[in-house]
C-alpha cells in the first residue's frame, strides 16, 4: 500500500521530469551563441584597478588580466583572498628566483619569513623588479639610512647594495657573495705600491673593515671614527712584528699586559677588586677594538649589543619580550648600560661595576621622586630604590620586584588581616595600592593620590555626577566619603564600617533607641538602613527608595483584595504613615495608638453609630481589628474573610441576645 509520503515524492519527481522537458525543448529553439552568457572578468566589476595598475612595470598576471593566478572568486562573500599564502604563492611563476637563494645558508630577513610584499609590490611598480621604492630607498626601509650616506661613500654602495649583497640569499655571513676580505680585493690590488705605501709598507691582505667603514665614512680614506694611535701613526710594530722579523706583521701572542705597555696609567685602577671580568683576564679585545672603530672607546660594536653578548637580562630589550614579561628598565632596554655601570671597575665602594651609589644613580635621572614631600615614603625619601624595584627588569609592571599587593604588605602587615573581609574595595583586593596612594611620596595624608570624594571619582564617575544634584544625604553631597566607607574592606556589604549601618547613628542620634525598642521595624532592628532609605540620597521624602505604598508593598503584602476587593484608602493612598511608625513603637505592628484609637480620627464612633452599624449591639471602640482588615477587604465593609457563621448570615442574637434581629 503506497504511503501519503511516497505519493508525494512521485509527484515531485513527474513535476521536475516534465519541467526537465521543457527547458529542453525551449533550449532547442535558442541560437547557439544565446545558450549560454561569457562569464565575467574581475575587471569589468572592479575597473577601477586596470587603470591603478597599469603604470610602470605590471606583474604578467595583471597586465594579462589574469587576476585568478593569485586571487581566489570571492563570489557573493567580499575579500581579497590569495591561493596559498606567500613564499609559496611566489614560488609557483617564480621558480628561478628560488633556486638562487634556496641551499643558501644565510637568507635576507624579509626572505626567512616569506614576506616578499616588504620589497615586492605584487601588482605594479614604477621600479624594476616591482620593487616598492628605487633600490637604495628600498633597503633603508629597514636598514638606517645614516652609515651608508656619510660624506665620502664607497662607490659599491653609491652603485647598489646589490654589488656586494645579494637580494635574497648568499653563502657568506651578511649576505655578502664571498669572503669579506676576498671581495675587497676584488676590486683593490694588494700588489699596487700605492696601496703598500698607504699601509707602512705591511703585507696587508686580511682585515680590511677592522679599519675601514665599508659603506660610508667622513674621510676620503674610509677609515673609522676612532683610530687607535698606532694604526694612524703606522706604527703596527708596537703590537705586531716588525717588516724585517722572520715572520713579519705576525702578532705575538697578545693580552693585557701589551696594552698596558701604552695604557699603564690604567694598570693599578683596574687591578681593583671587584673588576669586569674581561679586565681582570687581561682579555681587553672582548670588548675593544685593536685598529679602528666607529664606536666610542673603541668598542667592537655599540656598548649595548656589546653587553648583551654576555648579560642575556638584554633579552627583554626587544619589544615582544618586554610586552610578553612585563616590564624593563629603559636604559637596560636601549643598550645604555653605561649610564649606571663603569665599563672597567665599579667606584668605590661599589659592587656590579656600579658608577656609584645606586640609591643615588636613580635619582640622576628620576627626579623628585625620594624626600621632599610633604608626606614622605620612608623606602623613597630614605633613597632605597631597591627596595621595590629592580634595576633591569621584572615580571610585572613599573620594574616591581614583586606584584604590588605582596610588595605593600611586606611592610604594611597590619593591612593583611583586612584581606579576610567579606566585604573587599576592588583596587585593594585586586593589589592595586597606587591607585589610591603614591608610592613615592605626596601632598596628601596616608599618601592618597587625592582628598575626598574627588579620589573615589577617579572610579565612581557616576556618583560624582549625582552629587550634583540638589536632593542629596548631607555627607554623600559633601563629598564625606570616609564618613560611611571603610577604605579597604569591611565585614559589611557597601564597605560600612564593622557595625554596619550603627554609623548612621552619628548624625541621626534619635534612632539610638533602636537597639532597645520593644517593637522595631524588622529592617530597623536589624540596622539595616538601605531596606528602605537610598544612602546618598535621592529626590523621594526621606530618601526613601520609592513612594508609599510600593515601597511597604515590598515586604508587606497586604494589597491581596485591592484588586477584585474593596481597599482602604489610607492604605491604597499610601498614607501607612497615618497608623504606623517607621521605625519603632510602644505597640505591636508599629501602630501608632490602640485599635480604635487610630480609627476614630477618620471614623465616627460614637454608640449610636456604633450601635445602628453593628445590628444593635454596641461593640468596643478598641475592637475593630478583630472584625476589621485596616488594608482591605472583599467587600466595602472590610470585614476578615474568614467568618463566624451566624455573624456572616447577619445573626447577631445567637451570641448577643440584646440585638436586634
Amino acid at each position: 500500500m503506497t504511503t501519503l509520503n511516497s505519493k508525494r515524492w512521485i509527484a515531485v519527481g513527474l513535476i521536475g521530469l516534465l519541467a526537465g522537458l521543457a527547458i529542453v525543448s525551449l533550449s532547442s529553439c535558442v541560437p547557439p551563441k544565446q545558450k549560454s552568457a561569457a562569464r565575467k572578468t574581475c575587471i569589468d566589476c572592479h575597473s577601477e584597478y586596470a587603470e591603478q595598475f597599469s603604470e610602470g612595470g605590471v606583474h604578467k598576471p595583471v597586465r594579462e588580466q589574469q587576476c585568478e593566478a593569485c586571487h581566489r572568486p570571492h563570489g557573493l562573500i567580499g575579500g581579497v583572498y590569495l591561493k596559498q599564502v606567500q613564499p609559496g604563492l611566489c614560488f609557483a611563476c617564480h621558480q628561478q628566483v628560488q633556486e638562487t637563494f634556496q641551499g643558501q645558508p644565510y637568507l635576507h630577513a624579509p626572505v626567512k619569513k616569506g614576506q616578499c610584499d616588504a620589497c615586492h609590490d605584487p601588482h605594479n611598480s614604477a621600479f624594476p623588479g616591482l620593487l616598492q621604492q628605487e633600490k637604495v630607498q628600498t633597503c633603508y626601509v629597514c636598514h638606517e639610512a645614516e652609515p651608508f650616506t656619510k660624506q665620502y661613500v664607497h662607490a659599491p654602495v653609491a652603485e647598489s647594495c646589490q654589488t656586494c649583497h645579494p637580494a635574497h640569499g648568499a653563502p657568506q655571513p651578511a649576505l655578502l657573495n664571498v669572503e669579506k676580505d676576498e671581495l675587497c680585493q676584488s676590486c683593490h690590488s694588494l700588489s699596487e705600491q700605492t696601496f703598500r705605501d698607504k699601509h707602512g709598507n705591511y703585507p696587508v691582505a686580511t682585515g680590511c673593515n677592522d679599519c675601514h667603514s665599508v659603506h660610508s665614512a667622513d674621510n676620503p680614506t674610509l677609515l673609522k671614527a676612532v683610530v687607535h694611535q698606532p694604526v694612524a701613526e703606522q706604527s703596527c710594530n708596537d703590537c705586531h712584528a716588525a717588516l724585517d722579523a722572520e715572520q713579519p706583521f705576525v702578532l705575538p701572542a697578545f693580552d693585557g699586559e701589551r696594552c698596558y705597555d701604552c695604557h699603564s696609567d690604567l694598570q693599578h685602577s683596574f687591578s681593583a677588586e671587584g673588576g669586569h671580568p674581561p679586565v681582570q683576564d687581561g682579555e681587553c679585545r672582548t670588548c675593544h677594538a685593536p685598529h679602528a672603530s666607529d664606536e666610542a672607546g673603541m668598542l667592537t660594536r655599540q656598548a649595548g649589543q656589546l653587553c648583551f653578548e654576555c648579560h642575556s637580562f638584554a633579552t627583554l630589550g626587544t619589544d615582544a619580550l618586554m610586552k610578553a614579561s612585563g616590564s624593563s628598565h629603559q636604559v637596560a632596554a636601549t643598550g645604555d648600560c653605561l649610564a649606571c655601570h663603569r665599563p672597567h671597575v665599579a667606584a668605590p665602594g661599589q659592587q656590579h661595576l656600579l658608577a656609584g651609589d645606586p640609591e643615588k644613580l636613580c635619582l640622576d635621572c628620576h627626579e623628585n621622586q625620594g624626600g621632599g614631600m610633604i608626606v614622605d615614603h620612608p623606602p623613597a625619601s630614605d633613597g632605597e630604590c631597591l627596595t621595590c624595584h629592580q634595576p633591569h627588569e621584572s615580571k610585572g609592571p613599573d620594574l616591581l620586584t614583586m606584584p604590588q599587593k605582596e610588595l605593600c604588605l611586606s611592610c604594611h602587615e597590619h593591612i593583611e588581616e583586612q584581606m579576610a573581609n567579606p566585604g573587599q574595595h576592588r583596587p585593594f583586593v585586586q593589589g592595586n595600592c597606587s591607585g589610591c596612594h603614591q608610592p613615592h611620596g605626596g601632598s596628601q595624608p596616608l599618601l592618597l593620590v587625592d582628598t575626598g570624594a574627588d579620589l573615589c571619582a577617579r572610579c565612581h564617575q557616576s556618583h560624582a555626577m549625582q552629587r550634583q544634584e540638589p536632593s542629596r544625604h548631607q555627607p554623600f553631597k559633601e563629598g564625606q566619603c570616609d564618613t560611611c566607607h571603610q577604605p579597604h574592606s569591611s565585614e559589611q556589604s557597601a564597605l560600612l564600617p564593622a557595625d554596619g549601618y550603627a554609623i548612621c547613628f552619628t548624625c541621626h542620634d534619635q534612632l539610638q533607641q533602636l537597639t532597645s525598642a520593644e517593637h522595631a521595624h524588622e529592617p530597623a532592628a536589624r540596622l539595616n538602613c538601605n531596606a528602605c532609605h537610598t544612602a546618598h540620597g535621592n529626590n523621594e521624602t526621606a530618601y526613601l527608595l520609592q513612594e508609599q505604598p510600593g515601597l511597604c508593598l515590598r515586604c508587606h503584602q497586604v494589597d491581596r483584595d485591592w484588586q477584585d476587593g474593596t481597599a482602604h484608602a489610607p492604605a491604597e493612598e499610601g498614607q501607612c504613615d497615618a497608623c504606623h511608625t517607621s521605625h519603632v513603637a510602644d505597640r505591636p505592628n508599629l501602630l501608632k495608638a490602640e485599635g480604635g484609637g487610630l480609627c476614630i480620627e477618620c471614623h465616627e464612633l460614637d454608640a449610636a453609630t456604633l450601635t445602628s452599624s453593628h445590628k444593635g449591639v454596641l461593640p468596643s471602640q478598641d475592637s475593630c481589628l478583630q472584625c476589621h482588615d485596616p488594608h482591605g477587604g472583599q467587600d466595602a465593609s472590610l470585614t476578615l474573610p474568614v467568618k463566624h457563621e451566624p455573624f456572616a448570615e447577619g445573626d447577631c442574637q445567637a451570641c448577643h441576645p440584646g440585638g436586634k434581629s
